[in-house]
């Protein structure tokens, strides 16, 4: 997979801007950097921000996280950052609440759940560390927007939150600014809310279900002027439904009424007990920091909080009340797994002994009588899985559907073409992904994709391929989150059964070798489980297993889908193998292999008798 522009596609109080840098300044190779900055200003929200910690890198802007103007624009974001001595880390938690997360000296960074990839990673100058401005303000959902001879800042509402609990149907809008929706609108069966000097990157219509036919966003107007309708199209006999800007209520008076530890030899498990229905986020910082915390938001502590040392996996556990949330955080030996279970009556953290490398930084969850959790599990992932997702350029939430859009337990997919599979040959065109040796991914995947559509068609499947050519699926040099919807469009709009999307990896260490499937709803597991055994089994490559990672095209797909890294460009073998005719068509015949063995075993959902 492709560490470019387009090979990852996967807003409120003021709170203080907290800094300690120490950190000696170095480079990305050591070296000490020293640079003159530049000033960059940028109109927002009725007032001018002159950035003058403005540096360049490999022509792009970074911005210092210093930067007395930044400091005032997470401010009024309801944002705060926080950088400790020592750490690579820089993590900036928003008004959402929702973490972003960078690390000196790594292109990869996270929005969220989401994964994505920056065209500079962050570095050191003098004592002051800086972040991709671009990058930085896309995860804050703002768009920089030249207007005439200035500059603006346009917010961007990138998420919508749709919810059922007890009857009542809560919609929630998120956008790098605070948000003043107004009713345009308003009958029985259609609500259409209006947000002024706001943009999109929504745009489309999505069926929601649980008193909502659909939500559709649309844009109109140019900047300064620009105005944002959000239409919700209601169910009969729904009475109303009621927007918010702002994270998710929960219900008054849910408590954290205990933190019970548990110890063996074996793992380490906290046990948190909590009284009503919560949502709660974790997020975990990389060897040598070692920390783990859970947020449990909107509840109080109602038991005493704890400081407590301990020796082996855990090294330490504090419990305390934050405002509007009850951390438990962990101080870890090393990089252990770690398992996040919810139930009706609290979640529990159980920390094994074995070592995980590259471990999820972060998810989130729900606890009570609405379970529906988004948890990542921690399987050992392997270096393989440099893998798709969001790009850079916006990094959270695009088109029809995206991380942006969580919904509660709702009817299993059923396809309107259950005898269609759509193939989706990774990037094309503009962008080449992987190159080594003059030999790029975009042609390998193109050549294999095409030989599992011949093998599918010669078995009786009805197949479409994203692309058939060494073409963009949207545009030349489109942004990540409108080419990958384009491409996960293709399967949604037609209703498919699955959706397979090929690529080729590459990793610094050339000894990594082997085929690994990623997956990102429970749905997909069993598709990615029977086409990975059957490559690995029928190829003999060096079977990596199945990982869970929330990419774009496979979080957004509808269907079960799965992102199958055939093998690694930069391992001499795989990189023979992958260059061998021969050998692609045998990979050819073991996923369609994979997915018959999946069709038979999973017969496609039909419709309930009454729809």
């Amino acid at each position: 997979m492709s560490w470019i522009r387009r090979s990852l596609a996967p807003t409120g109080s003021a709170l203080a801007v907290a800094l300690i840098l120490v950190i000696p300044s170095v480079g990305a190779r050591g070296a000490v950097v020293a640079a003159q900055p530049q000033n960059y200003s940028v109109a927002y929200q009725g007032m001018t921000l002159t950035f003058t910690h403005i540096l360049w890198r490999s022509g792009q802007r970074a911005i210092g996280v210093a930067d007395p103007a930044f400091a005032a624009l997470l401010h009024g974001l309801g944002a705060n950052m926080t950088w400790h001595a020592g750490e690579r880390d820089i993590l900036i938690t928003t008004a959402k609440p929702e973490v972003i997360s960078f690390a000196i000296g790594d292109l990869r960074y996270d929005v969220g759940r989401v994964s994505a990839q920056a065209r500079i990673a962050p570095f050191l100058a003098g004592r002051e560390a800086y972040l991709p401005l671009n990058e930085l303000l896309a995860a804050l959902s703002l768009s920089p927007i030249q207007v005439g001879k200035t500059r603006l800042l346009e917010p961007q509402i990138t998420s919508l939150d749709v919810r059922n609990s007890g009857g009542r149907t809560t919609v929630n809008a998120f956008a790098g600014a605070r948000l003043h929706p107004r009713i345009a609108s308003q009958t029985p069966a259609r609500i259409v809310y209006e947000f002024d000097g706001v943009g999109s990157t929504l745009t489309g219509t999505r069926p929601i279900g649980q008193g909502i036919r659909d939500v559709t966003v649309r844009t109109q107007g140019r900047p300064p002027a620009l105005r944002t309708f959000v239409t919700v199209d209601l169910v009969a006999n729904v009475a109303r439904v009621t927007p918010s800007a702002g994270p998710l209520p929960t219900p008054a008076g849910t408590q954290v009424t205990a933190v019970d530890v548990i110890a063996n030899a074996n793992n380490f498990t906290i046990a948190v007990a909590v009284s009503g229905d919560a949502t709660y986020e974790w997020h975990r910082l990389a060897a040598p920091d070692n920390r783990f915390w859970i947020d449990v938001d909107g509840t109080q502590l109602a038991t005493l909080g704890r400081d407590d040392r301990w020796t082996g996996h855990v090294t330490a556990v504090r419990v305390h009340q934050n405002a509007g949330s009850v951390r438990v955080a962990l101080s870890l030996a090393d990089a252990q797994s770690i398992d996040v279970v919810p139930s009706a009556t609290g979640v529990r953290i159980t920390v094994g002994n074995a070592i995980v490398a590259n471990a999820p930084r972060a998810g989130n969850g729900s606890i009570g009588s609405d379970v529906y959790a988004n948890v990542e599990p921690v399987a050992t992932p392997t270096p393989a899985a440099v893998s798709e997702g969001p790009l850079p350029a916006s990094p959270e939430v695009t088109s029809t559907t995206s991380p942006g859009w969580k919904f509660g337990p709702s009817h299993p997919y059923v396809p309107t073409s259950p005898h269609l599979i759509v193939i989706d040959p990774g990037h094309g065109g503009s962008d080449p992904g992987s190159v080594r040796g003059g030999v790029k991914e975009k042609t390998l995947t193109l050549d294999i994709a095409t030989r599992l559509r011949d093998v599918l068609v010669s078995r009786g499947w009805q197949v479409r391929m994203t692309r058939t050519g060494d073409t963009d699926v949207l545009a030349p040099y489109a942004e990540a989150h409108p080419e990958l919807q384009a491409r996960v469009d293709v399967a949604n709009n037609a209703g498919a059964r699955l959706f397979i999307s090929i690529h080729a990896n590459i990793f610094s260490d050339p000894s990594v070798s082997g085929t690994t499937s990623f997956y990102s709803k429970p749905e997909d597991v069993p598709l990615a489980q029977d086409v990975e055994n059957t490559i690995a089994s029928a190829l003999g490559t060096r079977n990596d297993g199945i990982v869970k990672s929330h990419l774009y095209v496979t979080l957004h797909a509808y269907m079960p889908a799965v992102l199958v890294e055939t093998a690694f460009l930069s391992n001499p073998g795989d990189f023979a193998h992958l260059n061998s005719p021969a050998w692609r068509q045998r990979l050819a015949v073991a996923i369609a292999d994979g997915i018959e063995r999946y069709a038979h075993d999973n017969p496609a959902p039909t419709p309930p008798p009454n729809e």
